[in-house]
């Protein structure tokens, strides 16, 4: 029986040579091996042979990123959109008051209002307030120019252009219900925000 060790050597060294015969040939995939180096260890030649692999399915989910995020944009653009023209925003205001404590809905509604016109710096909105007819002429005039500069001012500090919205009061001229019952007078004294 033949020494395993002659026999081990023997085969290492025609690896060797045949490493150091395919030093000036192409492999396969495109890549030339190097050949200025000739202190490089037979394991650095073979790496050098061998292409970095891809992960194909990581670089397609972020192309899809940016797609989707574009889509799920303009449905929320969209949907603020047909909300202010369907009806608008309306908030509502206690008897003899230009200013009203937002609830979070309220909040997340301006803001969207926010959003929208940020993407759409061409369009405006218009912020009109309301009173109910119990006080003067001048005095409920005044009272919905504050209730409207109050929904502006809000407005602006989210960031948005003062040139996207005109605010003005009409007093108790446009009600939306009955100034007979306390019911309708209250849905009376409010601000809404529409797309002029």
């Amino acid at each position: 029986m033949k020494h395993p060790v002659p026999l081990l050597i023997a085969t290492l060294f025609a690896f060797i040579f045949s490493l150091s015969s395919l030093r000036d040939k192409t492999c396969p995939c495109g890549v030339a091996p190097a050949t200025s180096d000739v202190s490089m260890s037979v394991g650095t030649k073979l790496a050098a042979a061998v292409p970095t692999p891809v992960n194909y399915t990581e670089t397609k989910a972020v192309e899809n990123v940016a797609p989707t995020a574009a889509k799920a944009d303009a449905a929320r653009i969209q949907a603020i959109e047909q909300r202010l023209k369907a009806q608008g925003l309306v908030l509502y205001f206690d008897n003899a008051q230009s200013s009203t404590s937002l609830t979070e809905s309220q909040r997340a509604q301006l803001a969207d209002i926010q959003y929208y016109l940020s993407h759409n710096p061409n369009n405006n909105v218009k912020v009109v307030g309301h009173t109910d007819s119990r006080g003067s002429v001048g005095y409920n005039e005044r009272l919905s120019t504050a209730r409207a500069n109050f929904v502006a001012d809000y407005l602006k500090k989210l960031g948005t252009n003062e040139q996207n919205f005109n605010a003005n009061g009409q007093g108790e001229d446009s009600p939306a219900a009955t100034n007979s019952t306390a019911n309708g007078r209250a849905r009376n004294r409010r601000v809404v925000i529409s797309l002029s």
